[in-house]
């Protein structure tokens, strides 16, 4: 994942009964598994997202992302090129936060590799946000396979439509992906929650 040590990083799934496959989770079973597994040291989350964007110049277009919890960078151990990335209450799902962090490549081709992007603003489906980073060159994404235009916080989408807050809470929702950290002196072969 990154710029992170990829051996201190595993992504976290459910099974249900005799499903003989893994599934992703929900968020609110994703915050359980954080909070109870002593061999995480972090759970982040992820979904995917497109949304329509439009930048100051008026340019519109289709844009790729994830919606993140708020610890998603920390946990995967990513620095900013530029800004900051989420805070933990842009993450919550309960409250709008209408920021987002650009993908370095998305940043370089749509606004000119512009030092002073972070501060700016860009309509994401018609809703203003502000750009708060943009990611390391070297971060491709959780998923380096999928091109990534822009990371935005659990919380913006809520900012996007109020009514994700609940899809969000809900157990049966499970549409997300985790990536957690291993505690310190935690190997994965000896981790199975």
């Amino acid at each position: 994942a990154g710029t992170t040590d990829g051996e201190e990083l595993v992504f976290v799934m459910g099974q249900t009964g005799q499903t003989p496959f893994l599934l992703g989770l929900s968020y609110p079973n994703a915050r359980d598994v954080a909070e109870s597994v002593d061999e995480l040291a972090g759970l982040a989350v992820y979904t995917f997202q497109q949304v329509s964007v439009t930048t100051p110049d008026g340019a519109a277009e289709r844009g790729y992302g994830h919606a993140v919890s708020g610890d998603y960078f920390d946990v995967l151990g990513v620095d900013m090129h530029l800004g900051r990335g989420f805070t933990m209450e842009e993450g919550r799902p309960d409250s709008p936060a209408p920021v987002v962090v650009l993908d370095y490549r998305y940043w370089e081709s749509r606004m000119g590799a512009d030092p002073a992007v972070v501060g700016t603003g860009l309509e994401l489906n018609g809703v203003p946000f502000t750009i708060v980073g943009v990611a390391p060159e070297a971060y491709l994404g959780a998923e380096q396979m999928l091109g990534t235009n822009l990371y935005l916080p659990l919380g913006g989408l809520v900012a996007l439509d109020a009514a994700n807050s609940d899809w969000i809470q809900s157990r049966g929702a499970s549409i997300f992906r985790a990536i957690g950290r291993l505690a310190d002196g935690v190997r994965l072969e000896a981790t199975k929650v």
